[in-house]
Formats: C-alpha cells, sequence, structure tokens
C-alpha cells in the first residue's frame, strides 16, 4: 500500500491521507485482510489500484511517502526508493533495512499501524545496503582490463 498525504485535514488538524491499495505484481492479491485494515485506519480517500507489470507497481510506490506491505520485495523496492516502510507482520527477511531505521515491524493492531502512518520516519540516513547500481560498470571494466580491449 502507498501513502501520501493530502492537503486536507480531519475534524482534530491532523493531516489526512490518501492510500491506494496495489497488488504486487508478483504475488497473490492480499485481499480481505488489510482491506478490513483500511476501514479503521481512517483513510480520508481510498483507491484499489491493481497493476500487472513491475513498471507500474514502482511508479506507483516511487509516488508514495510511505508503504505498508507484508511483501519482502516490496520491502526491498521500497528501501531502494527511500521510502519509510511499515511491515504488517512481526517478522523480518531482510534484518538489514530494519537495522538502518528505514522499516519497522507490526502485527495486526490497526492502533499500532495508524500511530506508525503519523510518526514513523527513518531513524537514520539513507545507506547503500544493495548496491550502488553501478555494478554493470565495474563488471565491464574488469572484463576490457581482463581481455586487453
Amino acid at each position: 500500500m502507498q501513502l501520501r498525504r493530502d492537503k486536507k485535514r480531519d475534524a482534530v488538524g491532523r493531516p489526512s491521507w490518501r492510500s491506494s491499495f496495489l497488488r504486487d505484481p508478483g504475488a497473490e492479491f492480499f485481499g480481505g485482510k488489510l482491506n478490513k485494515q483500511k476501514n479503521s485506519l481512517n483513510f480520508a480517500s481510498t483507491c484499489l489500484k491493481v497493476v500487472d507489470n513491475c513498471r507500474d507497481f514502482i511508479h506507483l510506490a516511487a509516488g508514495a511517502d510511505k508503504i505498508l506491505t507484508d511483501s519482502g520485495g516490496v520491502r526491498r523496492e521500497a528501501y531502494l526508493l527511500r521510502k519509510p516502510c511499515i511491515v504488517l507482520l512481526e517478522l523480518s527477511w531482510f534484518p538489514e533495512i530494519l537495522n538502518t531505521g528505514w522499516k519497522v515491524l507490526t502485527g495486526p493492531d490497526s492502533n499500532r499501524i495508524s500511530d506508525l502512518i503519523e510518526n514513523f520516519e527513518p531513524t537514520a540516513p539513507y545507506q547503500e545496503l544493495f548496491g550502488d547500481g553501478n555494478a554493470h560498470r565495474k563488471i565491464v571494466d574488469t572484463l576490457m582490463q581482463r581481455y586487453d580491449c
């Protein structure tokens, strides 16, 4: 799920959230459990977007302020997109992201989820955990040197 702050405020002056529930293109749709949570979190507006390809999914996730997920792949994508990630499980498949402070784990407690949506921010600067995106250059340079090209 992606979250973006709307300019609207609720009855007590808190910023409201616009949410989109996205289907991870590599997984089955997560269905009812998350939709029940949605109702208890008082989102200002909610829409369901089913995307069928990774490009559209990444595009929508890149526009989010925060990402809520139970998907291990989406956790990595959120981190690579520099988006704080709220994991709706108490299990961490990628503890290195958790250790950087860019991911937080939670169970099915709607009050805690709501609090994390409002207040969770990364606790440390972004670190290059999964490389700097230049592996292809290093490989080509090494092959060029090795074969005198």
